[in-house]
C-alpha cells in the first residue's frame, strides 16, 4: 500500500514538473513577443512619424521608381497623423506594461523591474528607433506597412475616436506644407547648398539656377531700380568702334547677348531682330 503511495506521489510530482516548465517556457516567449512589440511600436512612432507628408507627396510623383513604390503604400498611412500616433502608443503601452507581469514570473520581482527597465530601454526604444529612422527609414516603413494596418485594426475601436478628439481639440495637421514665397526662395538656395555634397552634378542645382528661381519669386517685392545696371558700368561700343580681334575677344568675355552702342551722348537703341532705321531711336547718355 505504501508502495503504490509512493509511486502516486512520483507520477504527481513529474506531472507538476513538467507543467511548471510549460509555464515558465511559455512565459518567457510571452517576455520576448512583448520586447519585440515595444520595439516595433517605439521604432515605428520614430520612423513614420517623422515622414513629412510634402516630401513623401513630391518623392511620389517626381521621385525614382523604388520611391514612388514606397510612398504609394505609405502616404495613406501617414496622411492620417494622429490615429497613427495613438494606435502605435496603445500598442506600445500595452507591450511594456504587459513586461513585467510576465518577468515576474520567472525571476524575482527586484531583477524584473532591473531586466524590465533595461529590455524596454535597450531593445525597446534605442535600438528600434536608431534603426527605423536610419539611412534605410523609407525601405524598412515600407516592409512593415502591413504590420501597422494589422495593429491599426486591433487598437481601432479604442484610437479612432482619441484621434478625432485630438483632431477636434488641436486641429488637422494632415495634408501639404504650404510656403510663402520668402520661404521658397530660401528653401531653393538651402537646397543648392546641400545638394554639392549630396546629389550627382547632373541633378544638382547649379548656382545660377537657384539665383534665377530665387529672384523669380521675388519680384513683386523688387524695384526696378534693384536691377538696373548704373550707366556707368555698362559695357558698350562706340558705334566709331572697329570690330577687331580683341574688341570680338572682349565681348565674348562680357558673354552679354546684347551690347549697347552708342554714338557721342546718344545711345542708339535698335528692334532686337533688325538694325533697319525704321526700328530705331536714340537717348541721351547725359
Amino acid at each position: 500500500m505504501d508502495s503504490l503511495r509512493g509511486v502516486g506521489d512520483r507520477v504527481l510530482a513529474e506531472g507538476g514538473g513538467s507543467g511548471g516548465s510549460a509555464d515558465k517556457s511559455m512565459n518567457i516567449f510571452l517576455i520576448f513577443l512583448c520586447v519585440v512589440c515595444a520595439g516595433c511600436a517605439s521604432g515605428l512612432t520614430q520612423g513614420l512619424l517623422s515622414l513629412n507628408y510634402t516630401e513623401m507627396l513630391i518623392k511620389s510623383r517626381s521621385g525614382t521608381a523604388l520611391e514612388k513604390k514606397y510612398t504609394k503604400r505609405l502616404l495613406p498611412i501617414i496622411r492620417k497623423h494622429h490615429l497613427l500616433l495613438v494606435t502605435l502608443m496603445l500598442w506600445n503601452a500595452t507591450a511594456t506594461e504587459a513586461l513585467p507581469i510576465f518577468l515576474n514570473k520567472v525571476v524575482p520581482e527586484f531583477v524584473a523591474i532591473i531586466i524590465s527597465v533595461t529590455l524596454v530601454l535597450m531593445v525597446g526604444e534605442i535600438i528600434p528607433a536608431a534603426i527605423l529612422t536610419g539611412p534605410r527609414q523609407l525601405e524598412l516603413a515600407y516592409s512593415m506597412a502591413p504590420l501597422v494596418w494589422v495593429v491599426s485594426a486591433l487598437f481601432f475601436c479604442i484610437a479612432y475616436p482619441i484621434s478625432l478628439l485630438l483632431d477636434y481639440l488641436l486641429g488637422h495637421d494632415e495634408g501639404v506644407t504650404v510656403y510663402n514665397r520668402k520661404e521658397l526662395a530660401t528653401m531653393v538656395h538651402l537646397q543648392h547648398e546641400a545638394g554639392k555634397d549630396v546629389l550627382s552634378q547632373h541633378e544638382a542645382m547649379d548656382r545660377e539656377e537657384a539665383v534665377i528661381i530665387g529672384n523669380a519669386l521675388k519680384f513683386r517685392e523688387m524695384k526696378v531700380s534693384s536691377v538696373m545696371t548704373k550707366l556707368a558700368d555698362v559695357y558698350m561700343l562706340s558705334n566709331k568702334e572697329k570690330l577687331t580681334y580683341k574688341i570680338i575677344s572682349e565681348i565674348f568675355k562680357n558673354g552679354y547677348s546684347r551690347i549697347p552702342v552708342y554714338e557721342g551722348n546718344l545711345l542708339l537703341i535698335s528692334h532686337p531682330f533688325t538694325h533697319s532705321s525704321t526700328h530705331s531711336s536714340t537717348h541721351s547718355l547725359a
